[in-house]
């Protein structure tokens, strides 16, 4: 499938969507608090850029339960009419809310996460298969903007990062940038820069920071905080392989720690690595009331977004979506022997 081949939507919806907005339009856009959350917005910005076109306010979010509440105020507050939202899953984490947002405000949605079976709108959404990640949908859409070559190095980051290469035509592009790259993924200078902006995520703690040093391409502002953050991981991975607890029946890996980084999902892309066959997942606090679990399986023989919807049945205040082979959930402490038994069944 080539990248336009969308499960929901088509490229010209966009393009539409771009050319109606107007210059009194106040634009806001919605990303997730990852790479390819970063990597979308730098895109789509320059994308705006090109036709005069200004974004008032970009608020990074990371999935949770009723993660919206806010947005809806605050976008009111600052006259904003329009909204892009880039990899969020809106669909899934809060759907209620966002059903309450595309009530007050004209929305596109770009998204790589499967879609929600209750969302009856094909309009104003671009919804890529799993491998599409959304910097890389974004990346393509920009080509009838502006020249995107200058782009190349971070949307390979991106695409190494949300393991698009399982697709074998974005390995085919991946090729053509860095020729040697299929012979050696994790030796790959891109492998080595997604981690890099990975680490700088989880250090600083302030996406805004992140977004700056990527957009302005100071990635070696981004050293010190790979080298503390890579130690820390290191230590994390012999804590989880000598806590974890192995569930035999379910081919599943579990353990239940704290790290001084929040790093779960970063933690648990790099585990999974041990044997592709396996289930991986950690919990770890969100705060004093909510946990916060991360799961891997990189054979696709376990859909973990079922799994983790699954572990959430019968659960208050949770919420649970992402990928087959990657997804996780936010639960209730008080509902950890639950969720486990659920996933168990």
């Amino acid at each position: 499938m080539a990248w336009n081949d969308f499960l929901i939507g088509k490229e010209e919806d966009f393009y539409e969507f771009v050319e109606k907005i107007k210059p009194d339009d106040k634009i806001g856009i919605i990303t997730h608090t990852d790479l390819d959350g970063i990597a979308s917005v730098v895109f789509l910005e320059k994308i705006l850029e090109s036709k005069s076109i200004k974004v008032k306010r970009i608020k990074f979010l990371d999935f949770k339960k009723d993660m919206f509440d806010e947005s809806c105020n605050f976008f009111k507050s600052e006259g904003i009419n329009k909204i892009f939202f880039t990899d969020m899953n809106a669909d899934n984490s809060d759907f209620e809310g966002f059903e309450k947002l595309r009530k007050n405000f004209k929305i596109f949605l770009i998204d790589h996460h499967p879609a929600n079976l209750n969302l009856k709108w094909n309009k104003n959404v671009l919804k890529s298969k799993s491998t599409d990640c959304s910097a890389w949908v974004l990346y393509n859409l920009a080509k009838k903007y502006l020249d995107v070559s200058e782009f190349d190095e971070l949307v390979c980051a991106t695409m190494i990062s949300e393991w698009s290469f399982n697709d074998s035509e974005n390995m085919k592009f991946l090729e053509e940038k860095y020729p040697k790259i299929g012979k050696n993924i994790d030796g790959s200078e891109s492998k080595k820069l997604s981690d890099k902006i990975g680490a700088s995520i989880i250090y600083f703690k302030d996406m805004r920071k992140v977004y700056s040093l990527i957009k302005k391409k100071s990635f070696g502002e981004m050293d010190e905080a790979y080298e503390k953050i890579e130690h820390e991981i290191q230590k994390s991975i012999k804590k989880y392989n000598n806590e974890a607890k192995f569930y035999p029946e379910k081919n599943l890996h579990f353990a239940y720690f704290n790290s001084k980084y929040n790093f779960s999902s970063f933690l648990m892309t790099i585990i999974s690595k041990q044997d592709y066959n396996k289930t991986y997942i950690l919990s770890s606090d969100r705060d004093n009331r909510i946990l916060k679990i991360n799961s891997r399986n990189q054979s696709g023989n376990v859909d973990l977004d079922l799994l983790m919807k699954k572990g959430i049945e019968g659960l208050k205040n949770a919420t649970a979506g992402g990928h087959r082979k990657a997804a996780g959930a936010t639960i209730m402490k008080e509902d950890l022997n639950k969720f486990i038994e659920n996933i168990l069944k």
